[in-house]
């Protein structure tokens, strides 16, 4: 999978929905895992495995 980024906007997986949102930050987790904090219109959704992340439309959407 290519490097996400800051800002970049994405499509990702919470539960069963898929959500679009932008990219606010990446972290690692305890195991060394990347995990994302990610705005969808009002909601901030935190720790979001990279797994989760379908697609990754870049900056330029």
């Amino acid at each position: 999978m290519q490097r996400i980024a800051a800002e970049d906007t994405v499509e990702f997986r919470q539960g069963e929905k898929h959500i679009y949102g932008t990219v606010l930050k990446g972290t690692k987790d305890d195991e060394g895992r990347m995990q994302y904090t990610i705005l969808a219109e009002k909601l901030i959704y935190r720790g979001i495995p990279e797994e989760d992340i379908l697609k990754d439309f870049g900056q330029d959407l």
